[in-house]
């Protein structure tokens, strides 16, 4: 009992730690002069595809420790992804509403992980085994995370060199 309970700490304490290395990498290239679409698109997509291939290389292991260090793997990948993903509105929102935006990303990522336990139920229900509900999470993370990030999210840079750009003409 007390091993589980550390296993399933210790994965989420390598989240936290992936979220804050994530953070602070794409901030250092950003600040290195790397464009900031590439960046904060290439991590999110990054981070949301390695968590979908390790959560679905974790349903079809058989082997429990294999399996708990794919999901460690999953957790770590979605958690690295975070921080992109969180820093996208502070990229492109005027600063008087990227808080409501934030928000407003936050609420629409917690209605969707409030149906993540039913439909987990019902699938186990259905199935009789992890196996199932592993692959729909791959497959949530694969379209709904890196298609979203990856195609529907437009170019940050130029939200970002719009306001520099208005301010060079006022100059001139």
């Amino acid at each position: 009992m007390l091993t589980t309970g550390f296993v399933g700490m210790s994965t989420f304490l390598i989240g936290v730690c992936c979220t804050i290395l994530g953070g602070w990498l794409a901030d250092r290239l950003i600040a290195a002069g790397r464009r900031v679409t590439l960046v904060r698109k290439g991590f999110a997509v990054g981070g949301l595809f390695s968590a979908m291939v390790f959560t679905i290389a974790g349903a079809y292991t058989p082997q429990t420790t294999l399996a708990v260090t794919f999901l460690t793997l999953a957790v770590a990948s979605f958690s690295f992804a975070t921080a992109a993903v969180n820093s996208m509105p502070i990229d492109v929102a005027p600063s008087h509403i990227v808080s409501s935006l934030v928000s407003l990303q936050t609420f629409g990522g917690n209605v969707g992980g409030s149906f993540a336990p039913v439909v987990t139920g019902m699938l186990i229900s259905a199935f009789g085994n992890f196996q199932v509900p592993l692959l729909v999470a791959g497959g949530v993370a694969l379209i709904f995370g890196c298609g979203a990030y990856g195609l529907i999210v437009g170019n940050l840079d130029r939200e970002l060199q719009a306001p520099s750009m208005a301010k060079k003409a006022a100059l001139a």
